[in-house]
């Protein structure tokens, strides 16, 4: 396979963003434990879900049986409130005779494994499941509509009155820290589209609905603080910059964008909001980035590490660890995060995480 055809590949996977696992913290109580350390997911193009514990030094340790075979083409994975669910998204699954994406629920048990349904029917129409900060509400982006959800303790999904609302986009919702605003790329009007949370979970269009992007907008990324956001345009080998008001719209900035890499296709912000990290497939690169006071990318004095078709970047909750999946090496690739924000390779630097790996996602305490 060629870089060219795994971007589109990419392209269906992260719509991965950046997909892709949901910070959230939630009030509800549960009868189910939450893993007692931070737990790392890997998603490959044959099915396969590898499981990861970090030490304290932040190599990756394969968990005991920690791999699990989906029998289907996994697009996402999304970490439920309180981490004790996970939402796996698949479609062309011999589960299910339909080629139509669907997500079901699984428990995530107190050492990190997954724990299937013994039925193996789905639960939910779509693919990726994106929650609100506080862990009450939960959506579905689907072509042309974005199912809304309450959710209920078990972890099930509860349609709100109002459980569908009629839009555009092709990515996941990305929503906003404050719970209040939430957005979706559209990679065909190349555009980000707007939307307002209400108290009760509902969303709404915010005015102006929409802002313009770069060429083929794939993946973006919010600042921890809420103040600056960033979308890789992947057919332009750019990056926008913008600035989020108080009304939760974006406006660009000066300069509205910045040229990327060959084939760029996640993003990942640190949690102190001071670096991004871009992945360039075709340059088999990661490109590093410090964030200015204004919200401008601005080049680390070390640019970019070299690496092998990265696909997927992820960096650890506490600030400390970076982790990237290299697609055709079938490796995840170990960093340490120094104080500058450039990345060292840890000792040993790549990991096995099977044939092809696409996705990272992080279960944190």
């Amino acid at each position: 396979m060629s870089k060219s055809s795994l971007l589109f590949i990419i392209i269906v996977i992260t719509s991965s963003v950046t997909i892709l696992a949901a910070k959230a913290i939630s009030n509800h109580k549960s009868k189910h434990s939450r893993p007692k350390q931070a737990a790392v997911y890997v998603v490959t193009d044959t099915g396969n879900v590898r499981a990861f514990r970090i030490k304290p030094t932040g190599l990756l340790s394969p968990i005991k049986s920690g791999t699990e075979e989906i029998g289907c083409k996994v697009e996402a994975v999304s970490i439920g409130p309180n981490r004790h669910f996970a939402y796996i998204g698949c479609v062309n699954s011999s589960l299910d005779s339909t080629s139509q994406p669907f997500i079901f629920r699984c428990v995530i048990s107190s050492n990190g494994t997954l724990k299937f349904p013994s039925s193996g029917l789905s639960d939910y129409e779509g693919a990726v499941v994106s929650f609100s900060p506080n862990g009450n509400f939960a959506y579905v982006n689907m072509p042309q509509r974005i199912m809304q959800y309450r959710v209920q303790p078990d972890g099930k999904l509860k349609p709100l009155a109002a459980s569908v609302f009629f839009a555009q986009g092709s990515g996941p919702l990305i929503i906003h820290p404050s719970g209040r605003f939430a957005y979706t790329v559209d990679n065909k009007a190349n555009v980000v589209r707007q939307y307002g949370i209400a108290s009760d979970g509902s969303l709404r269009f915010l005015s102006p609905a929409i802002v313009k992007t770069g060429k083929t907008p794939l993946a973006f990324a919010i600042t921890p603080n809420g103040n600056f956001s960033y979308v890789v345009n992947v057919s332009d080998n750019t990056i926008s910059q913008y600035r989020i008001t108080s009304q939760g719209t974006f406006k660009p900035l000066i300069p509205s964008f910045i040229h990327a890499g060959k084939s760029t296709s996640q993003l990942a912000v640190h949690p102190s909001g001071k670096f991004a990290y871009v992945t360039s497939v075709a340059d088999d690169l990661i490109l590093q980035y410090r964030i200015s006071a204004s919200g401008a990318l601005m080049p680390l004095s070390t640019a970019n590490i070299h690496t092998n078709t990265p696909t997927a970047i992820k960096i650890n909750p506490t600030g400390r660890f970076a982790y990237v999946a290299n697609y055709y090496k079938g490796s995840v690739s170990q960093y340490r995060i120094q104080s500058d924000g450039e990345l060292r390779p840890l000792t040993p630097k790549d990991v096995f995480a099977g044939i092809k790996p696409n996705q990272i996602i992080i279960a944190s305490h």
